[in-house]
């Protein structure tokens, strides 16, 4: 029987959000081959014990290591003598920089500040704008010891072959339906008794670029002129110092009818919450491919997202577009497509297709396999 290929994957700082999902799919991906010896660095957290396999083995991040202040001991240090004693053919990493190591190395870049040369239109705090400048300081410089840069749209392939004058080998792989291991159907929306209501979901996590707060100035025109929309988000006050003031500003303006916080929800419970609304809402200010996009056409619901080419990139013609920063333009987007039902079909309809144009989980392991 021919070698197993060793592959070391480098999933260190990928804890929440899309980027979980992402690389979650891609290690059960993988793993199911049955044709690598497979080593994970990950952090502490409970859903990567399910890939600790006969060929597969987890290495737990220490937690101080991941402190914003102590990570260079990961990335200099530990990571590279836990690579160097695997003696791995392969380094795929899913986290936010490639690491620092002279074994061959995939990088899979979703960082989409990267490639953006004017953040100004981005309410981003200080010290956000800091971390940013910096991550994207760092990916640059360490992009020496990476072979080949995985992205997911051409629109990151395009803006960051600008950035490297085509130095390295870029290839594009958009992200697939996402692997959910037991979902929850029976998950229950707290749905109140307006049965004309149409209910529409933003289902992401908080952060400043993903302009949810816009979301916010939008009930309050719902709610001045008695429009028939419910919005529902899945954000959680550990999201950050915004998101508790945004939680705040919703119950304390009585918005809890019309714009509706059912906290952050486990990927397992996403097929039970959209099923049960109407369409996705993204007022995203910048994306690399959100995952949001793909649950919709997935359970074809009509996707409403920001005019902005990193959205559009992801979507083509598989969504309503409307102007991020206006929330009136964003509520007449909303209400001219639910005044014409035939257009709501057709998007519908591009999602599917848009669905069964993305890259499947397959090309990522057969590409692994051919490196």
């Amino acid at each position: 029987m021919d070698r197993r290929k060793k592959i070391f994957i480098n999933a260190s700082t990928v804890l929440f959000s899309g980027g979980l999902i992402l690389s979650q799919s891609i290690i059960e991906t993988l793993i199911a081959e049955d044709c690598f010896e497979i080593t994970i660095t990950c952090p502490r957290y409970g859903p990567y014990k399910d890939f600790e396999t006969k060929h597969s083995l987890i290495k737990v991040v220490p937690p101080w290591m991941l402190h914003r202040l102590l990570r260079w001991v990961h990335d200099c240090f530990w990571l590279p003598v836990i690579c160097r004693r695997e003696n791995p053919d392969l380094v795929l990493t899913l986290g936010n920089l490639p690491a620092r190591t002279h074994y061959k190395q995939i990088f899979l870049h979703d960082n989409p500040f990267l490639i953006e040369k004017n953040l100004s239109y981005i309410p981003l705090s200080i010290t956000s704008l800091f971390i940013h400048k910096f991550r994207c300081i760092l990916t640059l410089q360490r992009m020496s010891f990476v072979n080949l840069i995985l992205v997911q749209t051409e629109y990151q392939k395009q803006g960051l072959n600008l950035i490297i004058n085509g130095d390295k080998p870029i290839k594009v792989l958009t992200p697939h339906i996402p692997i959910v291991r037991n979902p929850n159907q029976t998950y229950k929306l707290p749905i109140f008794p307006l049965n004309n209501k149409i209910k529409i979901l933003c289902l992401s996590r908080y952060y400043e670029h993903k302009n949810i707060e816009k979301l916010f100035e939008v009930a309050q025109i719902i709610k001045a002129r008695g429009l028939p929309f419910i919005i529902y988000l899945t954000i959680s006050k550990n999201h950050g110092k915004k998101a508790r003031q945004l939680i705040k500003s919703i119950n304390t303006g009585n918005f809890n009818d019309i714009l509706i916080n059912i906290g952050h929800s486990h990927h397992n419970n996403v097929p039970g919450i959209v099923n049960q609304v109407d369409a996705i809402i993204l007022p995203s200010l910048l994306e690399s491919f959100s995952l949001s996009c793909i649950e919709a056409w997935k359970y074809r619901k009509p996707l409403f997202t920001s005019n902005l080419d990193s959205l559009k990139s992801s979507c083509g013609k598989a969504a309503f577009y409307f102007n991020p920063f206006s929330a009136s333009d964003i509520l007449k987007c909303l209400t001219d497509a639910y005044k014409n039902p035939d257009q709501i079909s057709t998007i519908i309809n591009e999602g599917d297709k848009r669905l069964n144009e993305l890259s499947k989980w397959s090309e990522y392991s057969a590409l692994i396999k051919d490196f």
